[in-house]
């Protein structure tokens, strides 16, 4: 973490998802956001944006990463690609008690923010989550594109990148 910053509070966010759900879109917007406010930017493998005494670190993380150790977070969020729906999670999740609280579906503008398929994708995810014993009843689902952002839609994709957001600092644990 950054020495010599002033905040009173730290927070470890982690999106967790497959290569080309588009994490890294995500961040490097988030980052933006931040880096136009003046309140944080782009850090290895992530972004860290402060406000009003916090300092929220959010963070890239692939499955693949669990190869060596799970990286340490006060909360989890994961990003699923709505046009290809969650990868198998079964043999991912069990045992790494996770502290998952939402998930990102990103991409909808590749299926036309179909409400009948995100509701689908929704379900699949679900029942993936359940088959891991991973609790998902009161987890937020958010529909966006982060591709959508990057061209400045604000219904689809910069309200879903601000409501991931809102919904981080709601969940803070503290």
């Amino acid at each position: 973490m950054s020495a010599g910053i002033n905040a009173s509070r730290r927070a470890i966010i982690r999106l967790l998802g497959t290569e080309g759900v588009g994490m890294s879109e995500i961040l490097y917007l988030l980052s933006e956001f931040a880096a136009r406010g003046g309140a944080g930017g782009a850090v290895p493998g992530g972004c860290c944006i402060r406000m009003k005494g916090i300092e929220l670190y959010i963070l890239e993380t692939h499955f693949s990463d669990f190869d060596v150790a799970v990286p340490e977070a006060d909360m989890w969020y994961l990003v699923v690609a709505a046009d290809d729906g969650p990868m198998d999670l079964d043999e991912l999740l069990p045992g790494k008690d996770l502290k998952f609280k939402g998930v990102f579906f990103n991409k909808c503008d590749l299926i036309d923010y179909d409400d009948e398929l995100i509701e689908l994708v929704q379900i699949d995810t679900c029942r993936q989550l359940y088959n891991s014993d991973v609790p998902y009843d009161n987890l937020k689902f958010i529909a966006g594109s982060a591709r959508a952002a990057v061209y400045g839609q604000i219904e689809a994709g910069i309200s879903a990148l601000e409501e991931l957001l809102k919904d981080i600092v709601a969940n803070l644990p503290w």
